[in-house]
């Protein structure tokens, strides 16, 4: 496939892939709303809102990683390619610890500070427990899936991505038609996610063999520096 053909390919997965996630949107969201009705679709979207905020600790490193990846990968530096990624994942797994402990810390106070009703109360702080563990799980998520995209592998991302995002669609709706209410729906959050990173992970090893694990291959705080935004 020429570089050109390869760019088509790339972008028409990328729009199929944005399509499915409107479509189950879309379809969904009425769906969710009947049957967790507005107070408790408010607090998922309530709590969905909080969580968001955890992007900002990406820093842009993701998109540093996909640089770097690929310049190591075009030179055929197996050395330092190993370092920068094994340096982001030592980064990714801090940030993820950090966002599980926050979530922890947090779930209990955000109750009062947001009025929430007593008997919301512990439905309420378990999605905040358990999306805070799906977002701890997406940081070395985000680690795979960019070095994916660094040999412009657009195709597998987007396929990983419409899959997880079937699975949570579907495990929401059985978990919500069984009866087991916003905490299933987190769940199945948090399944999707987990899917995703196994994905990546498998994927990652058959498009970058060269890539080891290795906490040994992480560098020091100026590669730390050279991945975050300047």
């Amino acid at each position: 496939m020429n570089k050109r053909s390869s760019l088509k390919v790339n972008a028409i997965s990328n729009w199929i892939s944005l399509l499915v996630h409107i479509a189950v949107g879309f379809f969904l969201t009425p769906f969710v709303i009947m049957h967790l009705e507005k107070t408790g679709y408010g607090i998922w979207t309530l709590v969905g809102s909080f969580i968001g905020y955890y992007g900002l600790l990406n820093m842009g490193v993701g998109s540093a990683i996909t640089r770097y990846i690929a310049r190591y990968a075009a030179q055929n530096d197996t050395k330092e390619l190993n370092k920068t990624a094994n340096t982001a994942l030592v980064m990714f797994c801090i940030t993820g610890v950090l966002v599980v402990v926050i979530s922890i810390v947090v779930a209990d106070p955000l109750t009062h500070f947001f009025k929430i009703e007593p008997e919301h109360y512990h439905a309420f702080k378990y999605v905040v427990w358990i999306l805070g563990a799906a977002t701890a799980l997406s940081f070395p998520s985000g680690l795979f899936s960019a070095m994916i995209a660094a040999h412009e592998r657009y195709i597998v991302i987007n396929l990983i991505n419409i899959i997880a995002t079937l699975i949570r669609t579907g495990l929401t709706v059985v978990i919500l038609q069984a009866g087991y209410g916003l905490v299933g729906v987190a769940y199945s959050t948090l399944a999707a996610t987990v899917f995703s990173i196994v994905g990546f992970v498998i994927l990652t090893r058959s498009v970058v063999p060269q890539f080891r694990i290795s906490f040994g291959f992480a560098s020091d705080g100026k590669r730390v520096r050279g991945l975050l935004p300047q």
